[in-house]
């Protein structure tokens, strides 16, 4: 749907994603206590992505839309990998734990919808500007606004949380990079929060979160329906066959990647990326398919990074088990202990 792409490109970052975790992060380092940083940036991300949508604190809601993603992507990865598909009429306990967690975000959707359709002035979040996109006829495609934004939020909020999270993991693991990381928030923002404007002077912390998707990308595969025949390596593609990119692989390819395992945000400093490393980088995906809410996404992520690490230096809890486990995202599974320190003078 075309009018999609009208509010993308920008984000507003003057509500300063970030600060009241910070002030919670601030409160467990008096308690003495570590925080779960990927708890924190998936509820952050999530609340963005409401308050971004539908101006609305996802509070009441969170675990509706949380299991529907969840169950959402159990289902679609069975009927990805079985050999025979099941009607998703058919009565299975996962399909109807599916259908009633739906059901659930669909009447949510729908009175956010009716709400704006009602008296879309008020509004000035993602989905009222969506239906002034449509203009006079936004109220006969109910199922098309609803689609939309459903799939915004699924599509934006875990991914977003889980990019964050590895990437405060990654910063607390390599002290030069974190030294460089804030060195250029104190000589770029001088501990103000940032403007919009401020976020393209925020060269290396780009280049942070480019380096810390390299390694743990959320969205670690993508899959796609061959087009037509083909044949790859020696292997035959036909036409409608189910194609399983391994982004987090490609990613660690030592053929596009010197020290493949090595956190090394400058490998993507201007001018410095090969043809080869820009086609094998896939953490949007690539071409027609690319994610349409990556300039969100990455605004989002500088945001956050800009505004929390201006106050608060986070490192890893010793001893605590840190494992990569494939679900939704590719996410830490015992989630991510950290210690909160204050950040000193520069």
């Amino acid at each position: 749907m075309r009018a999609s792409l009208v509010f993308l490109p920008g984000f507003d970052v003057s509500i300063k994603p970030g600060a009241g975790h910070v002030d919670g992060w601030e409160s467990a380092r008096e308690r003495g206590e570590p925080v779960d940083v990927f708890s924190d940036m998936q509820t952050l991300a999530m609340r963005v992505m409401a308050v971004a949508l539908f101006s609305h604190d996802p509070k009441t809601t969170a675990n509706d839309f949380v299991d529907t993603v969840r169950v959402g992507l159990e289902v679609v990865v069975r009927r990805n990998i079985s050999p025979v598909t099941v009607p998703l009429w058919f009565p299975t306990r996962l399909h109807r734990r599916f259908a009633r967690h739906l059901r659930a975000v669909d009447d949510f959707v729908a009175d956010r919808i009716e709400e704006r359709l009602a008296d879309n002035d008020r509004y000035t979040d993602i989905l009222g500007d969506l239906i002034r996109a449509y203009g006079p006829q936004a109220g006969q495609h109910r199922r098309e606004l609803r689609d939309q934004v459903v799939t915004l939020f699924f599509a934006g909020f875990e991914t977003t949380g889980t990019a964050l999270a590895w990437t405060w993991h990654l910063l607390g693991q390599h002290d030069e990079s974190a030294g460089r990381f804030r060195e250029e928030l104190a000589r770029v923002l001088g501990g103000r929060a940032p403007s919009y404007d401020d976020l393209g002077a925020l060269g290396y912390t780009r280049q942070v979160i480019q380096e810390s998707m390299r390694l743990y990308p959320p969205v670690y595969t993508l899959t796609r329906r061959a087009a037509a025949a083909d044949e790859v390596d020696g292997h035959r593609i036909h036409r409608g066959d189910n194609l399983v990119i391994p982004v987090h692989a490609m990613h660690r390819m030592p053929q596009y990647w010197p020290e493949p395992d090595s956190f090394c945000p400058h490998r993507f400093a201007p001018g410095r990326m090969t043809t080869q490393q820009r086609r094998a980088y896939l953490p949007f995906a690539a071409g027609q398919r690319k994610c349409i809410g990556t300039n969100f996404a990455i605004t989002e992520m500088l945001t956050v990074l800009a505004v929390a690490g201006q106050r608060v230096r986070l490192t890893p809890v010793d001893g605590h088990p840190v494992e990569v486990a494939p679900a939704v995202t590719q996410y830490p599974r015992y989630g991510l202990l950290m210690h909160v320190e204050p950040v000193g003078p520069a």
